[in-house]
């Protein structure tokens, strides 16, 4: 499990790391990988802050497309969680 400071400290070379040993695309903005911090939060059973960024869908996406987006988002989430240590 990891604690709100171990993901918090979070940084794009982690993620990124975590990403490559995926298999999959690293996160690009800033705004991903706060995503991705919130979604470790919930994870790892902490409250996201309310202030957390909610992507707002600017264009349509097919059921497919989207399932392919969320499960190489789960791979990367499951990745930097076990990559982290204490």
């Amino acid at each position: 499990m990891l604690s709100a400071e171990d993901i918090a400290s979070l940084g794009q070379h982690q993620m990124a790391t975590a990403a490559r040993s995926a298999g999959v695309e690293a996160p690009t903005s800033d705004e991903t990988r706060e995503m991705i911090r919130s979604l470790l939060r919930v994870f790892n059973g902490i409250d996201a802050p309310a202030s957390a960024p909610v992507p707002v869908p600017t264009v349509k996406v097919t059921e497919s497309e989207l399932a392919t987006a969320l499960d190489g988002l789960a791979v990367v989430v499951k990745a930097a969680a076990q990559g982290v240590s204490r």
